[in-house]
């Protein structure tokens, strides 16, 4: 885990040489570091597959219930003490191009937001028997609430080393921590909960050794390199910076996870359970691809901004990113139907309708990480909770009408819808603060066609599950065809994209390595 930071990411002498990068450097250097994320995720989403039926023989459905009730609340708690930090970490980081002033955001976030949440934990663990109490109606898992809150408090610190090696480009290592973590948590969880028959608690505790063994090494490995300075002046303004990001993701959150509570109070645990599990497959296209692109390109981004020509790039990068998404949506949307119905009990098989809906809702959901850069540019994050809100209540409302009219499949509109509107309202605001360029035409082409072959591609029927997925995914590999016939792209953008590819295939495939002269 020795990665350095790319060659691109060098902080000496910015000036003419960054300006001279073109968009292809910028493809070749996010596509690295994107599959590095992208591959970590699989990995995880694969595991959590493999083990799910590990989990469901051992916990019971109350289990999951407590488990549920946990998570949501320390998820709340954790909204209240990030702050934001993250965000802010990432935005004031590049700044400045003095290392040293870099490296103070750095440990300024650690004392002043990780010092400050554990003190805030601390506080909070001593009332775990009112928490408790409040939550369940009693205190027979108040030891269960210490384990989560002490997880929690953990997991801070681990977040702000996570943002460092994002901004330093380090995707290497961050995937190889993630790995390691969860093989920690996995193999602790089987230990825990199949030899101890510990339950809820054996999963809790195998997250609270995981994370004391990251920070132990994590923190370590940060300090040494950005040393122990403070920075009152900093934490204020990241402070201030992060402080409307509270309210903020919190109405966020619950445009995310009230549906779920919809669902069950109109109709029922058992679509309940099926949205749920469908929800799980619509936002894989978040996992696979949106998620580990925003990790590289969300800090990078502030970076790419002081260049001449950042509003061209970014356009490109948005048409490539917005395509890739389609595609892989197109992907999951298709193979869903079949996959669940090879996974799952047939009573879960319904679950699939609502699929293409939720991945077309995050498929635009994550164009937000590319239309709000004027608001993070001018760090004026009070937009982004005027938008939260807005479309908190929007959603809360279709949530009520269409879920009580058309069970899950309301609640997956109303989910559409509200993203939607969301990713709206984050164009036109922060379009007025930084100009955002799109490539309108041939976003659109790329949407249309992904949604057209969406249809006639589902309805293929061989009467074998296994063939049905397999022809299926062969035939989404028509989409870059047809945008190749379409007109889509551009001259000499086949040629660079294959120049991207090819030394990846080459790795595995020797008829794509390049022969050495007098071979």
């Amino acid at each position: 885990m020795n990665d350095k930071p790319s060659p691109d990411h060098k902080r000496p002498d910015r000036g003419d040489s960054r300006k001279q990068q073109g968009v292809g450097s910028e493809i070749k250097l996010l596509s690295r570091h994107t599959s590095v994320y992208g591959l970590s995720n699989v990995l995880n989403r694969i595991v959590s597959f493999v083990l799910l039926p590990l989990y469901t023989r051992y916990l019971s459905p109350a289990d999951y219930g407590v488990m549920d009730l946990l998570y949501f609340t320390t998820a709340f708690i954790g909204i209240v003490l990030e702050v934001g930090i993250n965000t802010a970490l990432s935005r004031f980081y590049f700044d400045s191009d003095d290392p040293k002033e870099q490296n103070k955001v750095v440990t300024t976030a650690y004392y002043g937001f990780g010092f400050g949440s554990t003190a805030i934990i601390l506080v909070l663990i001593g009332f775990s028997k009112l928490i408790t109490g409040m939550i369940f109606d009693g205190t027979e898992y108040t030891d269960l609430m210490v384990l989560a809150l002490a997880g929690l408090g953990l997991d801070m610190y681990i977040k702000v080393s996570f943002t460092y090696l994002r901004v330093r480009m380090r995707s290497f290592t961050l995937m190889m921590v993630s790995v390691s973590r969860l093989i920690m948590q996995l193999s602790m969880n089987i230990f825990f909960i199949v030899s101890l028959d510990m339950g809820v608690k054996g999963i809790l505790l195998s997250t609270v050794l995981s994370n004391i063994v990251l920070v132990l090494f994590l923190l370590p490995y940060v300090l040494r390199e950005t040393g122990l300075r403070f920075s009152k002046e900093k934490f204020k303004e990241m402070f201030f910076f992060g402080l409307p990001l509270i309210p903020s993701n919190f109405m966020a959150y619950i445009v995310n996870v009230s549906d779920r509570y919809f669902v069950n109070a109109f109709s029922g645990l058992t679509l309940t359970g099926l949205y749920t599990l469908g929800y799980r497959f619509g936002i894989l296209v978040n996992e696979f691809f949106a998620s580990p692109f925003g990790q590289v390109w969300i800090p990078r981004r502030y970076e790419m901004y002081k260049r001449g020509d950042s509003e061209r790039v970014f356009g490109k990068i948005f048409t490539y990113f917005s395509t890739l998404l389609f595609f892989g949506g197109l992907g999951i949307s298709i193979a869903t139907k079949d996959l669940i119905k090879i996974m799952a009990d047939e009573s879960f098989w319904d679950a699939h309708f609502v699929v293409p809906i939720i991945t077309l809702s995050y498929v635009i959901s994550s164009f937000q990480m590319h239309f709000n850069i004027g608001i993070m540019i001018h760090k004026k994050t009070k937009y982004i909770l005027y938008i939260n809100i807005v479309t908190a209540i929007m959603n809360l409302a279709l949530n009520y009408v269409l879920i009580k009219n058309y069970d899950m499949f309301g609640a997956a509109y109303a989910t559409l819808i509200s993203f939607t509107a969301k990713v709206i309202l984050v164009y036109i605001v922060s379009n007025r603060l930084v100009k955002i360029s799109i490539e309108w035409g041939r976003f659109i082409k790329a949407g249309l066609l992904a949604v057209i072959m969406f249809f006639p591609i589902n309805m293929i029927e061989t009467g074998y599950l296994a063939v049905n997925f397999v022809v299926k995914i062969i035939a989404c590999f028509g989409y870059p065809l047809i945008l190749y016939l379409i007109g889509f792209f551009e001259p000499g953008e086949l040629r660079k994209g294959w120049e991207l590819v090819r030394p990846f295939l080459a790795k595995f495939i020797p008829m794509f390595r390049e022969k050495k002269p007098g071979n």
